[in-house]
């Protein structure tokens, strides 16, 4: 099935999409550095960077996925709360960005 995804973040639920026989049409991410390892790893893949400038998904599309938006950096009540939350997630989308490039 063609897969547009949302809150791509480094491409974890894409990736094992793919490995599933699903192909990545589509990605939404703003992060720079998520959008750096996305282009590496799902060159085939459309990215767009701004979720509010994407008007419609395109006309192949089967399958919508979306993860969970990241808590960012500067928002340290949002990382307190995810932390909680979500205990396996890393402590930031950059320490994640390393560890993933």
């Amino acid at each position: 099935m063609k897969v547009a995804s949302l809150f791509t973040g480094l491409g974890g639920l894409d990736l094992g999409l793919e490995q599933a026989g699903h192909e990545i049409i589509l990605q939404v991410e703003s992060d720079d550095r998520c959008a750096s390892v996305l282009r590496t790893q799902f060159p085939r893949a459309r990215l767009n960077r701004n979720l509010h400038a994407l008007r419609q998904l395109p006309a192949e599309t089967e399958v919508l996925a979306a993860t969970l938006p990241w808590p960012e950096e500067e928002d340290d009540d949002a990382k307190a709360r995810a932390a909680v939350e979500h205990p396996w997630l890393p402590a930031s989308r950059a320490a994640a960005t390393q560890e993933h490039a």
